[in-house]
């Protein structure tokens, strides 16, 4: 997915239009200036412009103000009217500082123009500030702003996002400010030369579209990190002349929000599965600088952006089939700069395309638009790709693991290289943040790399000894929603559409010096990975060293945990084997007996459940729907694939008899697996080795063994379950084994 960004942005009041980017449409010059223009009412004048009258200190004097409204330019939005002036404070300062004047007044809103008085003392060089729509009359009272330091200090806030942008039937008034410097003779005077006002904020138009033919639909979007604040009085920065405004440091002109409180977001904003949305909103100043080394649009995301704090667009759409976010970060252009200044209009073309390359994308990889919620315990991740994985996975077992107060930390416990994959956001609260959306941590993988796996797992910060929930990635350029990328398999009972490889693999096809089409092995019932076998002759019986790698440290042997067996250890280290020794499901010593039977397989639905280790849309596969512990063998998934070479294995199908053909694949002369046929699709199902149930040693291939777990526990066998079977003599579509054991898995469509 990728998003194209065009920018126009001038809100001054001056005739000349921003060019920003060849890609850049120019923008309609919008006026944004108000002027106030002081009338001669009596007697001697003090102007600007210089009088004639000699100006004496501390005299009283009465200025009385004419102020008009200029016409408003476009139409408004929502009750937010831009161009009237609803009430206004003028403070007047001696050139000491000191506060000589001041008045607040309220005006018709409709009305073109307005007139005020304002009581003063005479003097050289004082400075008059106009404040627009405060609406509050007792905002300056006191000792607030008695000197114009203190004006300076003061600003301007919103509580949330309808300060600014009005979803209710009361008009809002954008806030706004001017001053100018002049003497102020005793009596009453006018500025022939008059005051402008600026709007204290930015105006930001936003036209999101998406590419033709891209099937991609927008679910909503939201505006994030606007500052809660801004200063009455502009801070101008050495750039302010400049459109651009390429101040490389953050600007102290918008109150340096530093806490939670100073910011504000939309919210979400419901665009019901629209491929085009059109609108736009007013926020404070948010300068927050530039990043010079970016030197394309795709690259401005937020690993690139100059501060946590710059203002982006989070648009949330559906696209080839699965979830997809789309971050946008607003700025005077398309790469660099992430500045947005005070009286200025930003206009941004944005189109969204189908383009995984594109870095401001993330494609929530097994997060389906279907009706399922898309959570999984398995995200697959293409190099260059990377997924946002919702932490509230972590209470799905039924205990709130992660509650409203936890603070967690995400961190890798293994991948199979060192830097196969890093992690950004990888530190929370909760699981749903102030708007209800959900809080995640995200996995990105770096563009060639080759591919891998790798475990995630989420620690309370006050307990880091276990993991509250881990996730398997699986890095590779796979694709199981493409139909080539399967096969079907029937059991004479239902279709079962397989993977075209083992979960976890790296390729789906034999290669002497690469095991990665083994894929990886897991204990039945749970659904965290352990590493697959290294190489493809070595019998080791020992629990070998294994090159994989937690966060920048090289580990060895998986450890081995003999004295605990239950889910919730289980849940708790992702990393530990856990040995037949003590029960692991054993229904007669487990302490999970209860529910050891349907881990991988609903006891009320027969469907997938919260421990399968597939990615979403797909489970490992039970013997039936309906019924979740098989009578007999028939119900095997894989039923048809029987082979045997010996008569008096009656029981099972030869395989002369059998739709599906099957042959050995050998490497020379050794035995490495199976390709079976069947309606002109071939698939390939190696040996795999696997690790025992009572030491989790890894047997590796001198014998030829390959293995894949079913979701069905076996009939009167507390510790068995049902998988299939590859040998070089026969293939044993349901043979049982150990629950402890680590067995490949190959995963079916839901």
């Amino acid at each position: 997915m990728s998003c194209n960004r065009s920018i126009n942005r001038v809100w001054k009041g001056s005739e000349r239009r921003a060019n920003l980017l060849n890609m850049c449409k120019e923008g309609r010059l919008w006026l944004f200036l108000l002027c106030i223009c002081f009338v001669l009412s009596c007697l001697a004048a003090c102007t600007d412009d210089l009088s004639s009258s000699t100006t004496e200190e501390d005299n009283t004097a009465i200025i009385k103000f004419q102020i008009t409204a200029e016409t408003p330019q476009e139409v408004t939005t929502r009750s937010v009217n831009e161009d009237v002036i609803h009430d206004m404070y003028i403070l007047v300062y001696n050139s000491a500082g000191d506060i000589i004047g001041m008045n607040y007044s309220t005006f018709d809103a409709v009305a073109s123009s307005c007139s005020v008085t304002v009581k003063a003392r005479s003097g050289k060089n004082c400075t008059i500030y106009a404040i627009a729509n405060t609406n509050n009359p007792d905002i300056f009272n006191g000792d607030v702003v008695n000197t114009e330091l203190k004006l300076k200090s003061l600003t301007s806030r919103i509580a949330a996002w309808g300060g600014l942008n009005s979803t209710s039937t009361e008009t809002t008034y954008l806030p706004m400010c001017g001053s100018v410097i002049t003497d102020i003779n005793a009596g009453e005077s006018t500025l022939s030369s008059g005051m402008t006002v600026t709007r204290m904020v930015a105006r930001v138009d936003l036209d999101i579209t998406v590419e033709e033919g891209s099937g991609i639909t927008i679910d909503n979007y939201a505006i994030c990190s606007l500052p809660a604040s801004t200063y009455y009085v502009n801070r101008s920065l050495t750039t302010e002349g400049s459109v651009a405004d390429n101040a490389g440091e953050t600007g102290d002109d918008s109150g340096n929000p530093s806490t939670s409180d100073d910011w504000v977001t939309s919210g979400s904003i419901d665009a019901a599965g629209a491929s085009e949305v059109k609108g736009f909103f007013y926020m404070y100043e948010n300068r927050r600088g530039v990043n010079s080394t970016i030197a394309s649009q795709n690259q401005k995301t937020q690993y690139n952006a100059p501060s946590d704090s710059a203002t982006y667009v989070l648009i949330n759409g559906e696209a080839l089939g699965y979830k997809a976010v789309w971050r946008v970060y607003l700025g005077a252009d398309n790469t660099t700069n992430f500045n947005i200044k005070r009286n200025y209009k930003y206009i941004y073309n944005i189109k969204l395309k189908c383009n995984e390359a594109d870095s401001r994308v993330t494609v929530l990889n097994g997060v389906q638009s279907a009706a399922s919620d898309g959570l999984s315990n398995c995200y697959i991740v293409p190099p260059g790709g990377s997924v946002n994985i919702p932490v509230r996975r972590a209470n799905s077992a039924g205990t709130a693991q992660i509650r409203t107060s936890t603070s967690w930390t995400a961190s890798v416990v293994w991948q199979t290289a060192l830097g196969l994959v890093t992690l950004s956001n990888a530190t929370g609260t909760g699981v749903r943040d102030a708007l209800g959306a959900d809080t995640y941590f995200t996995v990105m993988v770096p563009a060639g790399i080759s591919p891998g796996n790798a475990v995630i797992k989420v620690v309370d910060n006050d307990d880091t000894s276990k993991a509250l929930w881990s996730w398997h990635i699986w890095v590779t350029n796979y694709n199981p929603n493409v139909t080539d990328a399967t096969y079907t398999a029937n059991n004479g009972y239902r279709d079962y559409v397989f993977m075209d490889r083992n979960l976890g693999a790296t390729r789906n096809d034999y290669d002497a010096s690469d095991t990665g089409v083994c894929g990886l092995l897991y204990q039945w019932g749970r659904k965290d990975p352990f590493p697959g076998i290294p190489s493809w002759d070595t019998e080791s019986y020992t629990n070998p060293d294994i090159a994989y790698y937690g966060d920048a440290t090289t580990l060895s042997a998986t450890p081995l945990t003999l004295d605990n067996s239950g889910i919730a250890y289980a849940i708790a280290h992702p990393d530990e084997f856990l040995a037949i020794r003590t029960g692991w499901m054993d229904a007669a010593t487990s302490a999970d007996s209860i529910n050891s039977l349907y881990l991988w397989n609903s006891a009320s639905s027969g469907g997938k459940t919260i421990y399968d280790p597939c990615p979403a849309g797909w489970r490992v596969p039970a013997y039936s729907e309906t019924v979740n512990i098989p009578s007999n063998d028939n119900y095997s998934p894989w039923r048809y694939f029987d082979y045997v070479e010996y008569p008096s294995e009656s029981s099972f199908t030869n395989w002369e008899n059998s739709s599906y053909g099957g042959s050995k694949f050998y490497d020379g002369t050794t035995f490495r697996g199976w390709n079976f046929t069947h309606d002109g699709k071939s698939t390939y199902y190696p040996v795999t080795g696997y690790r025992a149930q009572t030491y989790g040693t890894l047997h590796e291939n001198s014998e030829g063994e390959g293995f894949c777990w079913s979701a069905s526990p076996s009939i009167g066998q507390s510790r068995s379950a049902y998988y299939l079977y590859l040998y070089a003599d026969f293939v044993l579509p349901s043979n049982i084994g150990f629950r402890s054991c680590g067995y490949p898995v190959r995963c079916v469509k839901e």
